[in-house]
């Protein structure tokens, strides 16, 4: 694959995933500024579905960000470490305690 291409298809993979996140938040905002139903059941099916939708839209985005990193490093690795904010947090603590 070109680079032209390959760069407008990560461009397209991240507006996807932002995208997707608008409509996560979205959902959530609808569950939060719906008022209480009258009926409890009703309330627990509406707020079921839109959990339904949220995890959807979590699944979507997992995958557009795993065609993002094959792109990126050309593989989709397993992490058996830490890693992001944990593995930086562990490497502070691992420095404080080497003094």
């Amino acid at each position: 694959m070109d680079k032209e291409l390959m760069l407008e298809n990560k461009k397209c993979l991240l507006e996807e995933i932002g995208a997707n996140f608008n409509l996560i938040n979205s959902i959530i905002n609808s569950i939060v500024s719906t008022h209480p139903f009258e009926n409890p059941v009703h309330e627990l099916s509406f707020i079921r579905n839109a959990l339904i939708g949220i995890s959807q839209s979590v699944g979507y985005n997992v995958g557009l960000f795993n065609q993002f990193m094959i792109f990126e490093t050309g593989e989709i690795k397993k992490h058996t470490k830490p890693i992001g904010f944990t593995a930086l947090y562990e490497e502070i603590e691992k420095r404080k305690a080497d003094g």
